[in-house]
């Protein structure tokens, strides 16, 4: 009988943990953050982490659709090309190719991250300002700033760039992470951070690339409805490490077998 408790009991606890895995962490505060898969994210307030204002390096600009996606690259800029590919703008201004010599870079706890900076934008309202982050990915390589391409595997990678992945959104078992992000409490203004990315370094080569897509989550209403999305670098100043204590919780988290950290402020 005891065994059958103790059987019990583990099938509970799996049951439990896949229920909060599959739970998207939600940034919906002022410094909100949360660890998945060995990066942390936090949520920029208006007066947090410096001046918050981003160099972008890609953006994808759909407004007319409720999902969008897109990555960094030149290569539409070769051969008299005029388009970016997916959702990205085509403006060399706003998609281009990213070395990864020119991201900044923070040591959390003896390791190494990259930081990203994400521009949402929503229309604000009561049901409208919320976002979905359901795919992101980041290649690694030399010959990485002339990708193009539109199709994507049945997992959602790139085709022919799986060799070049180090860091995926969606990795580990149950494969689908989400982030929900609420546009009203970010930095005002369109070309101001809100939320931070510390990816771990990881790979070999000059370029990054970074593919990204919005709007295809859990709850369909935190589709894209207005704007733009953008990723970019910290344009002036030091990258801006998350506080000691949220580290400290996302390490544990990671360094529990099977357990994915979610949620804490």
């Amino acid at each position: 009988m005891a065994w059958r408790l103790v059987c019990l009991l583990v099938v509970v606890l799996l049951a439990g943990q896949a229920f909060a895995d599959l739970k998207p962490l939600e940034l919906f505060s002022e410094g909100a953050e949360g660890s998945i898969n060995g990066a942390h994210f936090r949520q920029i307030g208006p007066k947090g982490m410096g001046t918050g204002v981003l160099d972008p390096f890609v953006r994808l600009d759909n407004a007319s659709q409720p999902i969008v996606g897109g990555y960094n690259t030149d290569g539409r800029l070769l051969g008299g090309g005029t388009r970016a590919p997916f959702d990205a703008k085509s403006d060399a201004q706003y998609t281009r190719a990213l070395l990864a010599a020119d991201v900044g870079t923070v040591d959390m706890g003896g390791t190494t991250y990259w930081e990203f900076l994400l521009d949402i934008n929503q229309q604000g309202g009561p049901s409208t300002r919320y976002l979905t982050l359901n795919e992101l990915q980041i290649y690694r390589g030399n010959g990485l700033q002339n990708v193009v391409t539109e199709a994507l595997l049945g997992d959602g990678l790139l085709v022919d760039l799986q060799s070049s992945l180090v860091w995926d959104l969606d990795a580990g078992t149950l494969g689908d992470n989400q982030i929900n992000l609420d546009a009203k409490i970010g930095a005002p203004g369109q070309g101001k951070a809100d939320m931070a990315a510390y990816i771990p370094v990881a790979g070999t080569g000059d370029y990054l690339l970074l593919y990204s897509q919005f709007g295809n989550g859990f709850a369909t209403n935190y589709t894209n409805n207005d704007g733009y999305e953008e990723w970019g670098v910290r344009e002036g100043g030091d990258p801006v490490a998350p506080a000691p204590a949220a580290v400290v919780l996302g390490m544990l988290g990671i360094s529990v077998a099977g357990w994915r950290l979610r949620r804490f402020a």
